[in-house]
């Protein structure tokens, strides 16, 4: 499991948020632990867009059965750069990913957050880094990151309600209200997906027709 967090959440907040997010049997990958993401030294044709080749995260993301995205109390996550662009590289591989909110987390705060979301106003810690990663994400690629977190604050909202309703609250039937939602989402995603690439492939063969005719 792949987990997504801001580097500067305090540790117990983490931790907690974890406990209710992950199952005791989840092998998880935290980039605070795992790297020393300061430490890599991109080579000079890196200049200007990023080369995540060189980042051990992404063949972590690759690896990985599954996303979570951990959502701060502080709800920071979207004003950091390597969080939207990790989960980007969930999304570009069509991961199951899961959005998890600590307990203290404003979940309207969050959305409000995402609407604006901003390359400009996003940081990163090392500024060579920052500028990389701003060219990097392109404009597209940042709405259908706004839609994609959306989509899954709305599943986490509505698994938290569904819980509520159980007589006796578990952290195990929440993970697989949150679960249930992903896999119905992510195969609604894919089928769009799917659909606009075959409505694309028709266009092209529909343009190289008319050309032929034309000449």
């Amino acid at each position: 499991v792949f987990v997504a967090h801001v580097w500067n959440e305090p540790f117990v907040d983490l931790v907690d948020t974890l406990e209710s997010a992950v199952d005791e049997d989840d092998v998880l990958w935290l980039s605070a632990f795992a790297l020393d993401q300061h430490a890599v030294t991109l080579p000079d044709e890196s200049k200007g867009r990023l080369a995540v080749e060189h980042y051990a995260f992404l063949t972590a993301v690759k690896a990985a059965d599954k996303f979570i995205v951990i959502v701060d109390k502080a709800v920071s996550l979207p004003s950091r750069l390597w969080c939207m662009y990790e989960t980007w590289c969930a999304m570009d591989n069509s991961l199951p990913t899961l959005l998890w909110a600590h307990k203290e987390a404003d979940l309207e705060k969050l959305r409000c957050a995402l609407e604006e979301l901003s390359l400009e106003n996003a940081l990163a810690s090392d500024p060579s880094e920052q500028w990389q990663l701003r060219a990097t994400l392109g404009r597209e690629d940042l709405r259908r990151l706004q839609t994609f977190l959306g989509n899954r604050v709305d599943s986490f909202t509505a698994a938290i309600a569904q819980a509520a309703t159980l007589k006796v609250f578990l952290p195990g039937k929440l993970r697989q209200f949150v679960g249930d939602k992903e896999r119905r989402l992510l195969s609604k995603e894919m089928a769009a997906q799917h659909e606009a690439v075959v409505s694309a492939a028709q266009r092209a063969v529909t343009s190289h027709s008319a050309q032929c005719l034309e000449s």
